[in-house]
């Protein structure tokens, strides 16, 4: 633990006084599992997932003959979402505090495992740092690659997120395409932007109109919408939660993640079609002693994102 400030703001005494512990706070973390709640989240044995969709239904009802005449064929299509191995590894050494203004985080014991500052280390910081590197650049914009030997890499190289998933699903070779609706740059004008989401929802064809559909944007082009609605339908005596729907279609809402910033691109799908899958998620993370004064953190798990049927997923044609 880094206390330099620390120590040449307070010396290297510590001061008891029951008020310490409140006057200590943490850093302000992204909320983790934003878009994760978007999604259905399941448990799976397996790092990769195999399953299949019936596609491309032709017709198959016919007017009455005494003849046997077989009509209408069905393809069934593979699908696969694809799990990656993360983990965390974190040394703690907290011994310099005892004799520092955060002495109280100290414990009466040699083990540093049981002291109060360890555990706030992994409480306050590894485990929010670690769901907000996942919300800020795995879950969306993470594209595996890799590590290097015995180098730690970036938390975007971790995994592919949603943002490659749609990616493979818009190339030619995708077995199941996902659909694109062309939207074009996003209006500056609230209410214009209110008309494009709009349209993009009359993009999708009718009979999925009717399912709960949730439009994941970043949180920028979100307030864009609520300020554009509030104009266009004179919606201001409304509460804050009816202006993230579509007008016509309430059952459509809009949710703005902090994983899409930066990101004009929109999608669209049911949360039950927007699969995020874990392998050993629940067994959690170890606080185990690896030098006499040190402590590790560390986990490891699966964790991979995708559609259980990209057929039923709408996307604009941004970035």
């Amino acid at each position: 633990m880094e206390i330099d400030d620390l120590l040449l703001e307070y010396g290297l005494y510590y001061v008891g006084n029951p008020a310490n512990l409140e006057r200590l706070r943490r850093a302000l973390y992204i909320s983790d599992g934003e878009m994760e709640a978007t999604c259905t989240v399941q448990e799976v044995d397996a790092t990769q997932v195999r399953g299949a969709v019936l596609m491309n239904g032709e017709e198959i009802l016919q007017g009455f003959q005494d003849n046997f005449t077989p009509k209408g064929d069905v393809e069934l299509v593979p699908n696969t979402i694809n799990l990656y191995q993360q983990k965390i590894n974190k040394k703690i050494g907290v011994s310099n505090i005892e004799s520092s203004w955060a002495g109280f985080l100290a414990g009466r014991t040699t083990d540093r495992s049981e002291w109060m500052a360890s555990r706030f280390v992994l409480e306050g910081y590894i485990i929010p740092q670690m769901n907000q590197d996942n919300e800020l650049n795995a879950i969306y914009k993470g594209i595996h690659a890799p590590p290097t030997a015995n180098v730690p890499n970036a938390a975007a190289a971790s995994m592919n997120g949603f943002g490659k998933v749609i990616a493979d699903g818009l190339l030619p070779t995708a077995k199941i395409p996902i659909n694109v609706i062309t939207t074009g740059t996003w209006s500056s004008d609230p209410v214009t932007f209110v008309e494009q989401i709009e349209a993009f929802v009359n993009g999708i064809p009718e009979q999925y109109r009717v399912w709960n559909l949730i439009i994941r944007l970043n949180k920028v082009l979100m307030q864009r919408y609520r300020v554009g609605k509030q104009l266009k339908y004179n919606t201001y005596y409304k509460d804050v939660t009816e202006l993230d729907n579509i007008y016509y279609y309430p059952n459509i809402k809009l949710v703005g993640c902090y994983a899409m910033a930066g990101r004009n691109r929109i999608w669209c799908c049911t949360k039950e079609n927007a699969a995020v899958l874990y392998k050993r998620k629940s067994q959690g993370l170890n606080l185990w002693k690896i030098e006499p004064y040190h402590l590790g953190v560390s986990g490891d798990w699966w964790k991979g994102v995708g559609f259980w049927n990209p057929a039923e997923t709408w996307v604009n044609d941004l970035l």
